[in-house]
């Protein structure tokens, strides 16, 4: 029973965002983010590994394990969504490009 209760507050808070983990809804204040499967799944590691920069390559790997040969490209297009999703205004940088190296959560 602890665990029903403690699943039902699992939210990860950031700046501009947060998402509620138990529904797998992603809010920017008041507002539901529309994410398709594929944008929440890298949303969600992005933010279960703050402060650390995750590759593409680990990207891919943890979308696709299932399906190797999967090309880099599409995690740029994915983060390039997230962001506009997340950033309508293109005011924050929700997802920042560590040039060489990946993404981390800005």
């Amino acid at each position: 029973m602890t665990e029903a209760i403690a699943a039902v507050h699992r939210k990860r808070i950031f700046e501009n965002f947060s998402i509620d983990l138990s529904r797998r809804r992603v809010f920017c204040g008041h507002r539901e983010v529309d994410l398709t499967a594929c944008e929440y799944k890298i949303l969600e590691y992005l933010t279960g590994h703050p402060g650390q920069v995750v590759s593409k390559e680990e990207l891919i790997d943890f979308l696709y394990s299932d399906k190797p040969g999967r090309p880099s490209n599409l995690v740029e297009v994915f983060i390039c969504r997230l962001r506009r999703k997340l950033d309508p205004s293109g005011e924050h940088n929700p997802v920042v490009t560590v040039r060489g190296r990946g993404y981390r959560i800005g």
